[in-house]
């Protein structure tokens, strides 16, 4: 297990949330353009924490993984200030236009919507990064145990279920596919989405995840169109507690 630093280890949980990361340290063969993602906007009252967490998940994959990049999606109302900062924690930043929330208005089409979730769609802008073979995103909010380059060789699209009902967009690997980008704009207007953001549109969009394989590190199938993964690699912070109030 690679230790991180105390001082970083305070910082992350004095978070709202801390999604942990996990996987074991086996290796396997990695294509040549791989990364590591996350995504960022501005002008919400809670900016400076979700910097800090960016900030100590760059350096926990920094800690566990030298070789690959670290990109942050960022749309325009990401201040240079910010943008100065993540780039010399070596992370690089990659501009994204952001996508208008269709169900923030369409109470039909979600059973839940909060204003938090209005600029979450811009998480869609991974498949589209095709300067990358795959990518493995991460919240915010998450941060890193241990080397995690396995993931590169999972399927077109790896999740994780946190309950049984639907995966979760905590942690995602995905194969870069602009006609998939694109399919998914197209879908926007169509499909549901149970929390009106990103995860209920991916939940709708890759309905039969639940009848996919899981991924298995020691056998790897990255043609898999699909993927589950195990809940090691998406554990909440929750299940590190003796009890629960």
């Amino acid at each position: 297990m690679v230790l991180l630093y105390r001082s970083i280890l305070g910082l992350v949980l004095s978070l709202f949330v801390v999604e942990i990361v996990l996987a074991k340290t086996v290796y396997s063969p990695i294509p040549s353009r791989n990364a590591y993602a996350t995504i960022h906007y501005e002008g919400t009252e809670r900016d400076a924490e979700y910097l800090l967490g960016i900030r100590t998940l760059v350096k926990s994959i920094k800690l566990t993984d030298k070789e690959h990049d670290v990109i942050v999606l960022a749309t325009d109302s990401v201040t240079q200030k910010t943008r100065d900062i993540l780039t010399k924690d070596g992370a690089k930043i990659v501009p994204i236009a952001a996508i208008p929330n269709p169900y923030k208005d369409d109470p039909e089409r979600r059973k839940y919507y909060t204003p938090r979730f209005e600029m979450t769609l811009i998480k869609l802008h991974l498949w589209n990064q095709t300067q990358y073979d795959r990518l493995i995103y991460m919240d915010a909010d998450c941060i890193v145990l241990h080397n995690t380059q396995e993931l590169f060789t999972c399927g077109h699209f790896c999740a994780a279920y946190m309950n049984v009902l639907a995966f979760h967009t905590a942690v995602l690997v995905v194969k870069p596919d602009a006609s998939v980008f694109d399919n998914m704009l197209e879908m926007l207007p169509q499909l549901e989405s149970y929390d009106g953001a990103d995860q209920g549109f991916l939940v709708s969009y890759f309905k039969d995840m639940q009848n996919a394989p899981y991924f298995d590190p020691k056998n790897p199938s990255p043609q898999d169109k699909m993927n589950r993964l195990s809940i090691g690699y998406s554990m909440n912070h929750i299940y590190y507690y003796e009890k629960s109030t």
